[in-house]
């Protein structure tokens, strides 16, 4: 009870983070409206600030740099941005999903609830990581929660941008498949589970399929 007023003041924050993210607004009472006429012009600086900003944080992915300069200035314009509050579940493990994630501003944990175990901590994450992959490009269910640890703004990318993407540019589908087969061996040996080296190329071929089916590419 000592706590009520931190605790309403988390649950309104949460309220607010949850609506900006639908892109629901607070009414202004109108005795602070005001009217200001904004040019065309201004709009479209913001626009273009906007996407030259999100491509910036794609060629931090490392198979979204690979990606021909046009094609990915494409996939900055389908983006959208998203805000999450401390201690605000961004994904959860189990969960079905197919946005992926890159991490603008903020920090973030990784954990994975292994059967019979506690939940372990294997990651945290900063500016320009990304996350929520696997289940992204192969349709499996969410591997890991993942918690803001601070305000969180994040660029999420869904299904249909990724479909665009690969429909423009096919060969990228096995780079991205290297890419999770090498992050899939290294969430095992973090969770004591290590796979051969051998077998990373199994992993890539694998993913590789899961990629095209999930695509029809």
């Amino acid at each position: 009870f000592a706590q009520r007023g931190k605790i309403e003041s988390a649950v309104r924050d949460h309220i607010w983070y949850a609506l900006n993210r639908e892109g629901i607004s607070l009414p202004v009472p109108p005795r602070a409206v005001q009217i200001q006429k904004a040019g065309t012009g201004a709009a479209a600086r913001r626009e273009k600030q906007r996407i030259e900003r999100q491509e910036k944080a794609l060629r931090c992915v490392e198979f979204f740099a690979r990606l021909p300069e046009e094609s990915r200035r494409r996939l900055a314009a389908l983006i959208q941005t998203r805000l999450y509050a401390r201690e605000e579940i961004i994904i959860r493990q189990g969960e079905t999903g197919d946005e992926l994630f890159i991490l603008d501003r903020g920090e973030v944990e990784v954990a994975v609830q292994r059967p019979n175990a506690q939940s372990c901590a294997v990651a945290r994450l900063g500016p320009g990581s990304f996350f929520g992959e696997m289940a992204a490009l192969t349709g499996a269910l969410r591997q890991a929660t993942v918690r803001a640890l601070e305000e969180c703004e994040v660029l999420v990318i869904g299904k249909s941008a990724l479909a665009q993407l690969f429909e423009s540019v096919p060969e990228l589908a096995e780079h991205v498949s290297q890419t999770l087969a090498r992050r899939q061996v290294g969430l095992n040996a973090k969770l004591a589970e290590p796979v051969p080296a051998a077998t990373v190329e199994e992993h890539s071929q694998w993913f590789l399929e899961r990629i095209k089916e999930f695509f029809s590419i």
